[in-house]
């Protein structure tokens, strides 16, 4: 027995649907995976500062700071252009208090970008979380609906048995 027209194209349909779901549960989890690169750019970025500070000592150039410090400020992490100010200040002068409050700047906006990462994390969190109870829901209902349509043509089918043994 072949299958009927619209068997065929409601198996075309589930299969189209289940695929655009699959894509669609893809690109968001693509999109949550990657809802931190720019606060992990800006990390790297105040990490080469604090690298910069620290292997910087009184008669070294101080271009590697404000060179670390100026590809911060690019990034646009918060308290960076502060912190390039400062480093602009300390650059000129070489004062030691200047230098500490570079450093305390620089300490700043790492604090900051702790903050920024943990704010990113539980909103992916978040959405994963929500992401997985819609998409078991949404199995659960599924298979039920299958369930549910085996057992009519179960029923269907039996009843049609009974009929054609003439009970």
């Amino acid at each position: 027995m072949e299958p009927s027209t619209s068997t065929r194209a409601r198996v075309s349909l589930t299969a189209l649907v289940t695929l655009l779901v699959v894509l669609g549960e893809y690109v968001l989890l693509t999109t949550v995976y990657h809802m931190d690169d720019p606060v992990e750019d800006q990390r790297q970025a105040a990490v080469r500062v604090e690298g910069a500070l620290d292997a910087w000592h009184p008669g070294a150039p101080t271009r590697p700071v404000e060179e670390a410090v100026r590809a911060l400020a690019v990034r646009n992490a918060r308290g960076s252009h502060r912190l390039q100010a400062l480093t602009h200040t300390w650059a000129g002068s070489l004062d030691t208090a200047d230098l500490d409050r570079v450093k305390s700047a620089s300490s700043a906006v790492d604090r900051q970008l702790n903050t920024s990462k943990a704010s990113v994390d539980r909103r992916a969190e978040i959405i994963l979380a929500t992401l997985l109870v819609v998409v078991s829901i949404g199995w659960f209902i599924w298979f039920r609906r299958l369930i549910q349509r085996h057992r009519e043509l179960q029923r269907s089918f039996t009843e049609k048995q009974v009929l054609d043994s003439g009970g």
